[in-house]
């Protein structure tokens, strides 16, 4: 048999093919390996490499006991690669819409089995949600359907678990993760956690390659800030608000609870006010403000005690001295002066009467005998004018005029209160000078900033103390407070059951429109108990309380102090030997 013939032309042509076909592969590996090698390098780098950010959980608020007010909860945010999935899963969709409560047409949407052979997806997309805020449970009832392309991370939200209790104080943090208000904004920095981050190699699969993990750096959690706040008295003054809010409809009301000696915040609530959890639906400037420290108003009679204090302390006279309140007028810069009127006509009163019957002409004049700028000097000393440096945001100064600024009437006026802006809290500290024994205390919320083994990397309440007045003027003064809650003095309504107490009733006419209204007040009372060796002062302040036989502060803001002074004293055990009470128990 003749050997197989080949035609040159057809050898040829077959040399030709092999040669430009391996030419081809030569040139193309040329081109990976040499011109493009950096190129590709980094694309085979990318699509090896794995960096996962791990985030920490941001630190809890409590409060003196322990109690959780503010913490953080875990959640998943699921979705799917829509270069990853499989057309052989479709049958598992209906499950997974089940299990997430999901239109199963909205799901299938979602999925898009054709697009990525028609072209309509990007091979840069490789995530597109499917449902946030999915529990652990229903995560992995999900994975356990075994879909392929189908993943979902970990979220961490804020969490409040009591609610709305002292939302004002504890702020919030919003849906981008900034913190906007109160001891979640003052103390982010402590509280907010540090994000981690690891980096390895991951397979075909998107698997990570546990032993080629190259870089692990563990997320921190941030640290524990622990308030001053009383849970137990908080819930007692949030109850009180409650009934004022639902009894006299007020524009706003504010109570505040602390220890005098120390300056620490037990209890301070608004109302309005806000559940953090759902803090959208909210107006900003009407429920957000935490009006303890941001509204300034006119305190009205609760400020005599300043012109009062400062008359004694400055040994003009004791608490027996007498004023002339009959006069309509008073010789005051080489002029004749209107001194400002009471709502009865009184004769001749001791200090002790003026503040007990709340005279305004009594406490012009006590104000007028210090001079302008002993009147001037003592508002800054018991801290008007600026702000009391409490761990909140958006503390107002308050408005004192400088002394160079005063008219001829500023004097009388600003010792009954008014032509001065004060908030709730600057009068609580005030309050405070005189229950504690004339010593200046800031005011203080945080107790201290604890790491996740409780040791303290921060402790609060340790500000310096200023002696504003002797104890003698403050023992003075608050003899005569413990006379205004009494039958004869406009605090009768505060008189509590079994333990004394003392205060300040006020009242001051709103501004509307220029001049003021006869019919809006804004009514308050601070006061303090037990009245001999105060322990707790309480300030309450209800903005233009409404149905109401009088809004005068002792109608409205007495009976709301001896409410929840009466409940604060049975939770610390405090009593006082009275006339109805001959049994003496100590706070412990």
């Amino acid at each position: 048999m003749p050997p197989a013939f080949v035609s040159p032309a057809r050898f040829n042509l077959f040399i030709v093919v092999v040669v430009m076909l391996f030419g081809g592969i030569s040139a193309r590996l040329f081109y990976l390996h040499v011109v493009n090698r950096e190129n590709a390098l980094q694309t085979i780098e990318k699509h090896r490499t794995s960096f996962v950010v791990q985030k920490g959980r941001r630190g809890e608020i409590v409060d003196a006991n322990g109690n959780v007010l503010a913490s953080s909860r875990s959640h998943w945010v699921l979705g799917l690669d829509p270069l990853r999935i499989d057309a052989r899963d479709k049958t598992l969709v209906s499950d997974m819409a089940s299990i997430l409560g999901m239109d199963l047409a909205s799901l299938e949407a979602r999925f898009d089995w054709g697009a990525m052979y028609s072209g309509r997806i990007r091979e840069d997309v490789k995530w597109r949600k499917i449902q946030d805020n999915v529990d652990d449970s229903t995560y992995k009832s999900v994975m356990a359907l075994g879909i392929k392309g189908v993943y979902g991370y970990e979220q961490s939200e804020r969490y409040y678990p009591a609610g709305g209790l002292a939302s004002h104080v504890i702020g919030f943090v919003n849906k981008e993760g900034t913190s906007v208000m109160g001891v979640e904004r003052t103390l982010d920095f402590y509280l907010r956690d540090t994000s981690g981050w690891r980096m390895g190699e991951i397979n075909g699969s998107r698997r990570e390659i546990r032993k080629l993990r190259s870089r692990d750096y563990p997320a921190q959690d941030g640290y524990t800030v622990e308030l001053t706040i009383d849970i137990n008295v908080q819930r007692i003054v949030e109850e009180e608000l409650d009934m004022i809010w639902d009894s006299h409809q007020p524009e706003s009301a504010t109570v505040i609870v602390s220890n005098p000696h120390t300056g620490a915040i037990l209890a301070m609530a608004n109302r309005p006010s806000f559940d953090p959890n759902a803090f959208w639906k909210y107006d900003l400037e009407k429920d957000l403000r935490n009006r303890a420290i941001s509204d300034v108003y006119e305190p009205g009679s609760t400020f005599k005690i300043l012109a009062a204090s400062a008359f004694v302390n400055e040994r003009l006279g004791d608490r027996h001295t007498r004023f002339d309140c009959s006069i309509s007028r008073f010789p005051w810069r080489n002029r004749m002066i209107k001194l400002p009127t009471d709502d009865k006509q009184w004769d001749k009163l001791e200090l002790r009467e003026v503040l007990i019957k709340s005279s305004n002409r009594g406490a012009a004049l006590a104000g007028m005998s210090l001079g302008e700028k002993r009147l001037y000097q003592y508002c800054k000393a018991f801290g008007f004018g600026s702000p009391t440096g409490i761990e909140l945001s958006g503390e107002e100064s308050g408005l004192l005029r400088d002394l160079s600024d005063w008219d001829t009437y500023t004097a009388s006026r600003v010792s009954i209160g008014y032509g001065i802006g004060v908030t709730p809290l600057q009068v609580h500290s005030a309050m405070c000078v005189i229950a504690n024994g004339g010593t200046k205390v800031s005011p203080w919320i945080v107790r201290k900033v604890a790491d996740a083994e409780g040791r303290s990397v921060i402790e609060f309440g340790k500000d310096r103390r200023d002696r504003v007045l002797s104890e003698y003027a403050a023992r003075e003064i608050r003899e005569c407070l413990n006379e205004v809650v009494s039958d004869e003095g406009t605090g009768r309504r505060a008189i509590l059951e079994g333990v004394s107490a003392g205060g300040k009733t006020g009242t001051s006419r709103k501004l509307i429109d220029g001049q003021y209204d006869t019919r809006r007040h804004l009514a308050s009372f601070s006061g303090f108990f037990p009245g001999d060796n105060p322990e707790i002062v309480v300030t309450v302040m209800v903005n233009d309380p409404r149905n109401t036989p009088s809004t005068y502060g002792g109608r409205v803001a007495a009976p709301a102090f001896r409410n929840v002074a009466q409940k604060v004293a049975a939770y610390y055990g405090i009593r006082t030997p009275t006339p109805n009470n001959a049994v003496f128990a100590s706070h412990p």
